[in-house]
């Protein structure tokens, strides 16, 4: 097995997707797993063997645990009703390339980790855990806000569910701008 490092380093106006994407899609051929590890995540020695362990699967994730406390109780309050049936973060994750170039590569969507998930049939959610040190930030969780809502659109979910997740997770500005764009795109 061969697996391809990425660790995303982009400035805007290039997107998240757009720079892993550019990373990955050309050497899918030459290597049988991505592992994407962002600069702010800590991952065990042994979460790049974890293709070796789940050779079948399509994702690979370990539990990702916040290092901020602010976001270790808000998700500790909020997390307690789930609408999906995995909870996997993009900044610790395996992709086969089979998976991959199945899907057509890595996509350039807004949320690709959640468009990746929704197109999955093999999902191994390990027990390792990684740990984010993503220190809180107003400016930062209005910002992811308003992206979750821009990708709940884009990926047409229906307006209960995102009304749901916008109000178990006291994330308002979810649904405003979920409302907006899809009002927009009509």
């Amino acid at each position: 097995m061969r697996s391809l490092l990425v660790t995303p380093k982009f400035e805007p106006p290039e997107t998240y997707a757009e720079h892993v994407a550019g990373r990955v899609n050309s050497f899918l051929n030459e290597y049988t797993h991505v592992i994407i590890v962002d600069t702010d995540t800590v991952v065990p020695k042994d979460f790049y063997d974890l293709p070796e362990l789940y050779p079948g699967a399509e994702i690979i994730a370990p539990r990702v645990i916040p290092t901020s406390p602010v976001y270790r109780v808000w998700e500790m309050l909020t997390y307690w009703i789930r609408l999906n049936r995995l909870r996997l973060r993009g900044c610790a994750v395996i992709y086969s390339t089979e998976f991959l170039k199945r899907v057509g590569g890595y996509p350039e969507v807004t949320t690709p980790d959640t468009w990746l998930r929704n197109r999955a049939v093999k999902i191994a959610q390990v027990s390792m855990k990684a740990y984010h040190k993503e220190a809180f930030n107003v400016r930062h969780s209005i910002s992811t806000q308003v992206r979750s809502g821009k990708a709940r659109a884009e990926l047409k979910q229906s307006v209960w569910r995102v009304a749901a997740h916008s109000l178990f997770r006291v994330r308002p500005l979810v649904l405003f701008v979920y409302l907006y764009q899809r009002i927009r795109n009509k």
